[in-house]
Formats: C-alpha cells, sequence, structure tokens
C-alpha cells in the first residue's frame, strides 16, 4: 500500500479532502507541520503526498481519490 500524506492547515478545503478520504476508506496520516511543507516546496494546502513523489493539489487529489476508488 502506498504512504498517503495529506498536507493540511484545516482550512475547509483541507477538511473537504479529509472527509472525501475517510468516506472511501483511503489510509493516510496528516501532517500540519509548516516546516515540512516548506521542504517540499508546498505552498497552498491542501496537498496530498502519494508514495515518495507525487504532490496533488486539492483538484487532482480529488481526481486521483476518485480513480483509486474505481479501481
Amino acid at each position: 500500500m502506498e504512504n498517503i500524506i495529506l498536507y493540511s492547515n484545516g482550512c475547509p478545503k483541507c477538511r473537504t479532502l479529509e472527509q472525501l478520504l475517510n468516506k472511501e476508506h483511503v489510509e493516510y496520516k496528516i501532517d500540519s507541520d509548516i516546516s515540512h511543507m516548506i521542504e517540499h516546496g508546498i505552498q497552498t494546502v491542501p496537498v496530498l503526498q502519494i508514495g515518495d513523489g507525487s504532490l496533488l493539489p486539492f483538484d487532482e487529489a480529488i481526481q486521483w481519490i476518485r480513480k483509486k476508488v474505481a479501481e
């Protein structure tokens, strides 16, 4: 299983993405540490990190979740 991290500051979009992940039973961890976000070049949240690579902003994260559920 892929390691999934949700970079979040608790904003409305962050909560929406978290609710969708929970609804679709996708396992993830939340990281709200700003220094970690800066290290990854994240300037806006939410961002979903898939494994060691892909950083997906909100809209792309929603699409990824829907695709994953459809599999």
